[in-house]
């Protein structure tokens, strides 16, 4: 690799324009991404297992129950090689039984241009989750008086709640 890649400490320069068939590429975006991540008060939350993948998932709680979370493309210390993914910024709700689900999606990020570029890019997707989150007057809420918890948009189109309170059963009306 040609010197003018790196800075005078020895490392990758974010202002380098990101490829995904070069290692050192892949590694210094999921640096940079993770020390961006640290920086908004994100922590390591696990691996997400959904999709068989060992991806880094950050996350941040906003309010209770709510969460931004952020699914990185990170693979053992590097960013996938695959260039055709993106990473992803969600509002997430944490029902009490402990599922979750999405509440606030955003534009994915693709992990093209500059290093500093697509990190900025990602927080700014974090900033918009976090404002979305943030505003519980926004967030519709289920309309059953002993529920109150807010509602998320089902891939059919319809208004579900997100403790799934439609599931359970009531007590009989006396």
């Amino acid at each position: 690799m040609s010197r003018e890649l790196y800075n005078a400490s020895g490392k990758l320069s974010t202002s380098v324009v990101y490829d995904p068939t070069i290692e050192m590429h892949r590694y210094a975006l999921a640096y940079a991404l993770r020390d961006g991540l640290f920086g908004h008060g994100f922590v390591k939350h696990s691996f997400h297992k959904e999709f068989h993948s060992r991806e880094c998932v950050y996350l941040k709680p906003v309010k209770p129950h709510l969460y931004v979370t952020v699914y990185t493309t990170i693979e053992f210390h590097e960013c996938r090689a695959k260039d055709t993914d993106a990473i992803r910024v969600v509002g997430i709700y944490e029902s009490t039984k402990g599922s979750m689900c999405p509440l606030v999606k955003t534009i994915r990020v693709f992990r093209r241009g500059k290093l500093r570029d697509i990190v900025a890019r990602t927080l700014e997707r974090v900033d918009e989750v976090e404002a979305a989150l943030g505003s519980v007057d926004d967030l519709k809420i289920c309309p059953r008086s002993d529920c109150d918890s807010p509602m998320f948009l089902s891939k059919k189109g319809r208004w579900v709640c997100g403790e799934l309170c439609f599931k359970r059963k009531r007590p009989p009306k006396e």
